[in-house]
């Protein structure tokens, strides 16, 4: 997901520097999607990280951070649907703007992306910090206090 907010990022820079509505619609965009990115690099990422380490373990997970991540998340939720529909709204307004093929396939291109954030990542990260939640119940009920930053997966 970073990558692709990487490469997002970098095509919706290009956009911006057509010289016409397009352009300055894609600069008003940048600027939605480089905030909106960092939100969910610091609360869906290390979520997400979070599960896949439940997997493969091959370290200790740094579960006070990941508390900070959820809570983030849960008081983003609506900030992070909001972003979408702002970014829906202007793809929609670039591509009646443009006729250009290449304008049309980034807007698609970006589009599923944030389907698939809204249809799987996002409440794959809310399960994520939920079963963190019942991990630090565990933790507390057999083996006492939460007392420390890292712990085994």
């Amino acid at each position: 997901m970073e990558e692709e907010h990487r490469r997002f990022n970098s095509l919706v820079s290009e956009m911006a520097e057509f010289e016409s509505n397009c352009g300055r619609s894609f600069i008003e965009l940048k600027k939605i999607v480089e905030k909106h990115a960092d939100l969910e690099e610091a609360t869906v990422m290390p979520l997400l990280s979070y599960m896949e380490s439940r997997i493969r373990p091959t370290r200790g997970v740094d579960r006070i951070s990941l508390e900070k991540s959820y809570g983030q998340l849960l008081e983003n939720y609506g900030k992070l649907l909001s972003d979408h529909e702002s970014m829906r709204k202007m793809l929609d307004e670039i591509r009646v703007e443009t006729y250009k093929i290449e304008v049309s396939r980034i807007a698609e291109e970006i589009l599923h992306h944030m389907k698939m954030e809204e249809e799987i990542a996002y409440p794959a990260a809310v399960a994520a910090g939920e079963i963190l939640h019942f991990d630090r119940a565990v933790q507390k009920k057999f083996h006492g206090a939460w007392n420390t930053d890292e712990l085994p997966a």
